[in-house]
């Protein structure tokens, strides 16, 4: 698995999740991220939670991703990473584990 992939499937999902807080007129979900403790998530079916939110398995057209994603209160999602603030490499987002603190927004 190269950097490539994953860098263009954590924008696809990104993208999902803009389209669907401005389909849905929302602008907070509920974090999942190193401030709630979760795990990375790669199954859409019921995420991301929040007043209004919609799951992104349609707009993504696929239940599941290949690597793992955490994502801020506004929507930012990340690639998990092992180290917090750092952009994920490929090894750290395969596997389920915590999420860490989301790298600097570019």
């Amino acid at each position: 698995m190269s950097k490539g992939s994953l860098y263009a499937e954590a924008e696809t999902v990104q993208t999902a999740m803009n389209i669907m807080m401005a389909d849905r007129n929302i602008t907070t979900v509920i974090p999942n991220d190193n401030t709630t403790g979760s795990l990375g998530a790669n199954t859409w079916t019921n995420l991301p939670a929040g007043n209004d939110a919609a799951s992104l398995d349609g707009i993504l057209r696929k239940a599941t991703t290949r690597f793992y994603y955490c994502w801020d209160r506004d929507g930012k999602v990340y690639a998990q990473n092992k180290t917090d603030g750092v952009w994920a490499e490929p090894e750290d987002a395969k596997e389920q584990s915590p999420c860490k603190k989301a790298p600097p927004r570019p």
